[in-house]
């Protein structure tokens, strides 16, 4: 079975690591081939150029350039004669809007992997609609129940997004020069965020929150994620006012763009992610559960499905409820113990690559054959 992954490739995040995960799992299938069609580089095209499938470039279309968006459809239609494609799968709505033409004029069966909840508003979801897939994957049941505003009676099947779970293990002299380099020190409580710098994950309800927290037992945060678009270096400025208005700043460290995110999970001793607006899987959940860390998040979206009581806690998107449950934690190590031992078990079964990349296939090779 020959699949090509259809997308954007200019941002990195859990998508993004999802499909350089594909990448490097590839050979436990020898039957699948996997390969990549992306319309910019940047660090996903890096880490695919490691693996070893194939990797192609479409150019950069823009739907204000017309012809580029011609350009480009011109290389892929080429690309999936060539290589003859069984499968093209295209991820997120806006590779789906510019391609889904261009792969219904091949052999190759049209699918289409949401990543997000589909409400039907803007251009990309609006334009998709013009085409209806022969199959959709959807990364939560969160997002499978949005499938329909976009798409009347097609079929849709969830798939959890298959991720590397090797958490990093970190000596205590390892863990004590990470402390260190970002000033802080071995017997504090670490609290640790790592995710685009956007307002809807939640890290101005986490400030706010730990701000509340009364505890005899110190707590630093820890706000890992680098700010890649104009809008994310604003909100970064004004996260940095906020905890300087709130008086924590001594205790709030903004680390920025990491690539050693399981150093910095082996490090800590809170995983929290608290979004204001639902999460439409959240594999940092995932990340912080593997590494055998409590997990703190709002109970919303993808979230809800992969947050159990034994491996953490969910709670309101509120201030309260959101201080009361860190304060909990912060102050009891015993709770953080139990809570963090069930984590790795949950996270295998959630998102373990074998496991979830033979769902994939099975579902792919039933639709081809159907």
């Amino acid at each position: 079975m020959r699949i090509l992954h259809i997308y954007t490739g200019n941002l990195y995040g859990g998508l993004e690591s999802m499909l350089s995960t594909i990448s490097s799992y590839s050979a436990g299938f020898p039957t699948v081939t996997n390969d990549f069609a992306l319309c910019f580089q940047g660090r996903l095209s890096k880490e695919l150029a490691n693996s070893d499938c194939g990797v192609f470039q479409l150019g950069s279309p823009r739907m204000s350039r017309p012809w580029s968006v011609w350009k480009a459809r011109s290389a892929l239609n080429k690309l999936l004669r060539k290589n003859q494609y069984e499968i093209a799968i295209c991820h997120s709505p806006w590779p789906y809007a510019v391609f889904a033409k261009t792969v219904d004029k091949t052999n190759s069966l049209n699918v289409f992997w949401t990543h997000q909840f589909l409400d039907g508003n803007g251009v990309d979801q609006r334009l998709s609609q013009r085409r209806k897939p022969d199959l959709v994957v959807c990364n939560s049941r969160y997002t499978k129940g949005s499938v329909k505003n976009l798409f009347e009676g097609v079929r849709s099947e969830v798939v959890y997004c298959p991720h590397a779970l090797r958490p990093q293990s970190t000596s205590s002299q390892t863990s004590e020069e990470l402390r260190s380099a970002n000033s802080t020190s071995m017997d504090a409580v670490v609290v640790l965020q790592a995710s685009r710098m956007e307002y809807w994950k939640g890290q101005r309800l986490l400030l706010k929150s730990l701000a509340r927290v009364r505890s005899e037992q110190q707590w630093v945060l820890w706000l890992a994620g680098g700010a890649q678009r104009k809008n994310e270096q604003a909100y970064v400025s004004e996260l940095k006012s906020l905890a300087c208005e709130l008086g924590i700043q001594s205790q709030v460290r903004f680390l920025g763009q990491r690539q050693d995110v399981p150093a910095l999970l082996a490090s800590c001793d809170i995983v929290c992610q608290p979004n204001e607006a639902p999460e439409h899987f959240g594999l940092f959940y995932v990340e912080g559960l593997a590494a055998g860390k409590p997990v703190v998040a709002s109970d919303m979206g993808g979230a809800s499905e992969i947050i159990t009581p034994d491996c953490g806690i969910l709670c309101e998107p509120k201030v309260d409820s959101l201080a009361a449950t860190l304060e909990s934690l912060i102050g009891s190590p015993q709770l953080r113990d139990r809570l963090g031992r069930n984590g790795p078990a949950r996270a295998k079964f959630l998102c373990d690559p074998n496991s979830r990349l033979k769902q994939l296939y099975d579902i792919l090779n039933e639709a081809k054959g159907s």
